[in-house]
């Protein structure tokens, strides 16, 4: 069993003190084995550690990276849990994100994100592009995550529907990727314009009722999952074979892939 790293470094913890080549082997095992012991070698041991960091730079960066990695691991499990939690408490929950995809498929992703992040809005790019080439076509399901006081993403979001509304979607969502600065509702009609929608009707699916109650629900989706960060994926390894799928274990990706094809190997699991 290994030793607890503030008492290898104690020198009461043995009669022999440790010699200096043996030290730094010691502390990278260590944290090796639980790279979170190092916050409590640094509350009990903070000089020793400084000094030790300082003739040994990349232990101290391996030692780091691993925090990271088990940090973000922790968090990941946990909200994999609270979201299981969702769903059981919730069932119909399921079925309410999957309503009205934009694109038809068997299996349905459903996607929560930020529209003033870039990640978010490239994902959505990656998962069009997927969708359409795909054998397996997705059923895509966005749920784009907008705070009251902002205007800038609400304007964002607003187009994006009017443009899929209007069966410009891709053209649109390459052309707003391009643009520079934030969206008015002025520019908007103006880019519209640019790929022949009609403008009327784009800014009648805009601003209406159903719109409004899509922003509202999004919103009210984020505040019951309370995802760290966006984008954020769920999906379903559907059996079509049976009726209810309410009751099947879900995956969930967090971020954007590197590529299409680590994507489309992440939604084929």
């Amino acid at each position: 069993m290994a030793v607890p790293l503030f008492l290898a470094l104690s020198s009461s913890a043995y009669s022999n003190p440790l010699s200096p080549t043996d030290l730094p082997y010691l502390i990278a095992e260590c944290l090796s084995e639980n790279p979170s012991i190092l916050e409590n070698t640094l509350m009990e041991n903070p000089d020793i550690l400084a000094r030790f960091f300082k003739e040994y730079p990349s232990v101290f960066s391996a030692a780091q990276q691993n925090m990271i990695e088990h940090f973000s691991e922790t968090v990941s499990q946990d909200l994999q849990k609270s979201t299981q939690r969702l769903f059981k408490n919730s069932p119909e929950l399921w079925g309410k994100l999957k309503k009205n995809p934009i694109t038809s498929g068997k299996k349905h992703i459903i996607v929560f994100l930020d529209p003033l992040c870039p990640h978010s809005m490239a994902l959505f790019r990656d998962l069009l592009d997927l969708s359409r080439h795909s054998k397996k076509p997705l059923a895509l399901c966005p749920h784009w995550i907008t705070q009251h006081h902002d205007v800038n993403g609400q304007i964002i979001v607003r187009s994006l529907m009017a443009a899929h509304l209007l069966g410009k979607l891709q053209a649109y969502l390459d052309i707003i990727l391009n643009q520079v600065g934030p969206l008015s509702a002025g520019l908007a009609l103006t880019l519209a314009k640019q790929i022949g929608c009609d403008i009327k009707k784009f800014h009648s699916h805009m601003f209406n009722a159903t719109t409004d109650q899509y922003l509202m629900e999004a919103r009210s989706y984020g505040n019951q999952f309370q995802f760290p960060s966006f984008p954020t994926m769920l999906y379903q390894k559907e059996d079509l074979s049976k009726k209810d799928l309410s009751d099947q274990p879900f995956e969930m990706i967090e971020g954007r892939p590197d590529s299409l094809t680590a994507l489309s190997k992440m939604l084929s699991r």
